[in-house]
C-alpha cells in the first residue's frame, strides 16, 4: 500500500490525491489475508491516472505480488492504446483519449480482431499451428484450418538381418514422418561357428552391415602358452613379436613376426639420453636447468653457467646440481640510492654489469707540489735553497637550478692545505750574525668546500 505514496506514483499525485486509495488499500489488507487483494487499490489508482494521461508502470515494483498475465504471442504494456489497430477494415475507431494497461501485440504484429488475442504479421497471412494449416480470412476475419498434408515418401524395406523399420520425424517438416532402417543387434541370428583346437573366433564388422560375421583364425602357441592373432608375444628386450596366425591346420606351427625395436635417442634441449640397465631403450633425463620465460620461451643453463634476461641486468640465473636434481638459483642485485641532486646528469652512468646507475667521480687534480727556494727575511738569507710545498689543482664547482627549492644552487670548493707543520731554518744575515726563522710546510692538500 505504501507504494501509492512512493516515487512510483509521484507523477500522478498532483493530478489525483493518493490518500483515499491508500486508506482503501489498508482497509482491504487488514481484513483479507490474501496479499493480492491490495492490488485492486493500486490498479484502480493507476487506471484513474491513465484516464487523465498519466502513465504509471507500477506492477514491476510490487515484488511479483500484482502480476499481469497475458496469452501467448502477446506482451504486457502498462500504457497501451485504448483502441489498438486490428485487421477489421469495417470497423473504424478513433485511437481514444488516454492510455490503458493490457495485453497487446508485439511490434510488427497486428491484432486480428477485438474478439480474440491472435496477432498476425499481416492481415490475410497463413501459418501452421499444431500441424494445422491456418489462414486468416481478410473479409470474414475468421480463421480456417485444415490438416497439414505430407508429401509422399519413398517406400523402404528393411530386409537385411538385424535391421528394423522405425518411423522418424522429418526435420524439414516436423508434422510428417518417414520410414528408416535402424540397427538392432538383438535381432541378429546366432551364427557362431565351431572352431578347431588352437583356433580363435574372430568377430568381423563390415561397413553397412548390422550383424557381425565370425571366422576361425589360427593362433600361436609359444612355450605352451596360446596367443591369439595380433597379440604381442614375449621376446627379448630389443625385439617386438606379434602372432600373425598360421596357414597350417595345427597350432604347433605358429607364424610369429618379429621386428627390432628402434629406440628414439633424440632428447629435447636440457636433457640427456641415458641407457637403463636391463632395458632395450634408455630415457631422457634432465642434464641442466630449464628456465621458462615469458612468451613460451625457454633458456637452458648448465651447471656453473650464469645468464641474465635481456633488459634485466639486475637479475642473474645460475644452475646448481644437488644429488640428481638440477636447481635454478636466482641472484637479485639491489642498487644503492643515487642522489641526483649531487650528481651532474652528464656524470650518471651504468655500472659495469649494466644493472645500477652510478655517479662517475670527478677527476680532481688538487694535489701537493714541491719546490725549492732561498728564503729571505729581514735581510737575512738561507745559505742553501729550502724545500717548500704548496697546493694547486682543480676542484668541483657548479651553479644549477633546483626544481625542489625553485632557486639556483651553488657549490664551490677550493684546493687548499688540510694539514701543515712548522719547520725551522737558520738564516745568515749581512752583518755575519745568524737568525732562526720558522715557516709553514704543507703536508696534505684537498678540495675544501667554500662559500660561493
Amino acid at each position: 500500500c505504501f507504494c501509492l505514496a512512493c516515487s512510483t506514483f509521484a507523477a500522478c499525485h498532483a493530478v489525483i490525491p493518493p490518500e483515499p486509495f491508500f486508506q482503501g488499500c489498508v482497509f482491504d489488507g487488514c481484513r483479507v489475508a490474501n496479499e493480492s487483494i491490495q492490488c485492486s487499490s493500486l490498479e484502480i489508482y493507476a487506471t484513474e491516472c491513465a484516464a487523465r494521461g498519466v502513465c504509471i508502470d507500477w506492477r514491476g515494483k510490487t515484488n511479483n505480488i500484482c502480476p499481469f498475465h497475458c496469452p501467448a504471442n502477446t506482451i504486457y504494456k502498462p500504457c497501451g492504446p485504448i483502441n489498438p489497430a486490428t485487421c477489421d477494415q469495417s470497423l473504424i475507431e478513433l485511437p481514444g483519449y488516454g492510455v490503458t494497461e493490457g495485453c497487446f501485440c508485439p511490434e510488427g504484429k497486428t491484432l486480428l480482431s477485438k474478439d480474440n488475442h491472435i496477432c498476425v504479421s499481416e492481415c490475410g497471412e497463413q501459418w501452421t499451428r499444431d500441424c494445422q494449416e491456418c489462414v486468416c480470412d481478410r473479409n470474414t476475419l475468421k480463421i480456417r484450418c485444415r490438416k497439414h498434408r505430407c508429401s509422399p515418401t519413398q517406400q523402404v524395406f528393411c530386409d537385411e538381418p538385424g535391421y528394423m523399420a522405425v518411423e522418424v520425424q522429418i526435420p524439414e517438416d516436423p508434422c510428417c514422418t518417414r520410414t528408416e532402417c535402424y540397427c538392432n543387434t538383438s535381432l541378429c541370428p546366432e551364427m557362431t561357428p565351431q572352431c578347431l583346437e588352437g583356433q580363435e573366433i574372430v568377430t568381423i564388422m563390415q561397413p553397412g552391415r548390422c550383424c557381425p560375421t565370425f571366422e576361425c583364425r589360427q593362433g600361436c602357441v609359444v612355450n605352451e602358452t596360446y596367443y591369439s592373432p595380433g597379440a604381442l608375444v614375449p621376446s627379448g628386450p630389443c625385439e617386438e613379436c606379434i602372432c600373425s596366425g598360421s596357414s597350417y591346420p595345427s597350432p604347433h606351427h605358429p607364424t610369429i613376426k618379429c621386428e627390432p625395436v628402434i629406440c628414439n635417442t633424440h632428447c629435447p634441449e636440457g636433457y640427456k639420453y641415458t641407457k637403463e640397465p636391463g632395458q632395450c631403450c634408455g630415457t631422457c633425463k634432465p642434464a641442466a636447468c630449464i628456465l621458462t620465460m615469458g612468451g613460451n620461451t625457454t633458456q637452458v643453463l648448465h651447471v656453473g653457467e650464469f645468464w641474465s634476461p635481456s633488459g634485466n641486468n639486475c637479475t642473474t640465473y645460475t644452475c646448481e646440481k644437488y644429488e640428481d636434481q638440477y636447481i635454478k638459483v636466482i641472484l637479485q642485485k639491489t642498487c644503492p640510492t643515487l642522489d641526483y641532486n649531487d650528481c651532474d646528469p652528464d656524470d650518471i652512468k651504468l655500472s659495469d654489469d649494466g644493472c645500477c646507475q652510478q655517479c662517475r667521480p670527478k677527476q680532481k687534480s688538487c694535489m701537493k707540489h714541491n719546490t725549492t727556494s732561498v728564503i729571505t727575511y729581514h735581510g737575512c738569507v738561507s745559505p742553501v735553497p729550502v724545500e717548500l710545498t704548496y697546493c694547486e689543482g682543480s676542484c668541483d664547482a657548479y651553479s644549477r637550478y633546483s626544481l625542489e627549492s625553485n632557486t639556483m644552487e651553488h657549490k664551490c670548493s677550493c684546493c687548499q692545505e688540510t694539514e701543515t707543520s712548522q719547520r725551522k731554518v737558520t738564516l745568515k744575515c749581512s752583518d755575519g750574525t745568524f737568525l732562526d726563522h720558522t715557516y709553514t710546510y704543507v703536508e696534505k692538500c684537498n678540495c675544501v668546500t667554500a662559500d660561493c
